[in-house]
């Protein structure tokens, strides 16, 4: 998977809360949900889910950094914040995708 690093648009487009959710770029909302509904055999409630929870706790930028430090294969330092985040989306017998599969746009 090759992950993108979106500096400028970081710049050029800083998060801002809604009262719910913080803003994430529609190009990156659409890339997240078609890896994650690829990877998780198009489970795609459990990808909106996910979405919408990390969309909640951490901002745009924040979040980048989390799966650029996974593309580089340091799991270990991914906030514990993030696995309790996405596992509060877990449905019974259905395995919810992994955090490592997000591209970064």
């Amino acid at each position: 998977m090759r992950i993108a690093t979106a500096i400028g648009l970081l710049v050029a487009l800083p998060a801002c809360k809604d009262g719910k959710h913080y803003y994430y770029p529609p190009t990156y909302v659409q890339s997240f949900m078609n890896e994650c509904s690829r990877t998780s055999n198009g489970n795609t409630e459990v990808c909106g889910c996910m979405l919408e929870r990390i969309q909640r706790r951490f901002t745009f930028a924040e979040f980048n950094v989390f799966e650029t430090k996974i593309a580089f294969g340091q799991t270990s330092s991914v906030s514990d914040a993030v696995t309790e985040t996405i596992a509060e989306c877990r449905i019974p017998g259905v395995a919810a995708a992994s955090p490592g599969v997000v591209p970064t746009r």
